[in-house]
């Protein structure tokens, strides 16, 4: 099991990326919550390892059509 916080920056408020995050979330088994920021959304997600890893593509991949991801950080 591990843990990891993702902060992402660019235009990801008000374009669906919460309930897309829950989604993918869901679809790898992981948990954890979303957080809106006055510039970012910051991601708490728990699971396996290659799950996390496999989440983390999709945030990119998969992402809403209106949302912009300028940067994302993510530490343990």
């Amino acid at each position: 099991m591990e843990a990891k916080r993702i902060k992402i920056r660019g235009i990801v408020q008000g374009v669906g990326f919460r309930p897309f995050v829950f989604r993918i979330a869901e679809k790898y088994r992981l948990k954890g919550w979303v957080l809106n920021s006055s510039s970012s959304v910051i991601i708490h997600i728990e699971g396996e390892s290659a799950n996390i890893e496999k989440f983390l593509i999709s945030l990119m991949k998969e992402k809403p059509a209106p949302a912009v991801i300028d940067d994302i950080i993510v530490e343990e």
